[in-house]
């Protein structure tokens, strides 16, 4: 999730290595990078309902947050 300076370069190792991911951003500078390059996108807040399902997280065996914000990851302690 996040397609930024982070999750760009993490992109680019799973596209190299042929895994398949898909990039979930609110950020629509940042979504039309990843759409130009190519890689399966969804508009939205990956926190918000049914967002993960419709990335297909049933057949993930990874999930990356990638947000510059702890408190946008959700995270309360690290």
């Amino acid at each position: 999730m996040g397609y930024g300076r982070v999750g760009g370069t993490i992109g680019e190792v799973l596209g190299s290595q042929g895994l398949p991911f898909v990039v979930i951003e609110r950020d629509h500078l940042m979504l039309g990078n990843a759409q130009a390059a190519g890689i399966p996108t969804i508009v939205g807040d990956a926190s918000a309902p049914g967002v993960l399902e419709l990335a297909g997280i049933e057949h993930a065996r990874l999930v990356v947050v990638a947000t510059p914000v702890v408190a946008a990851a959700g995270v309360t302690s690290v």
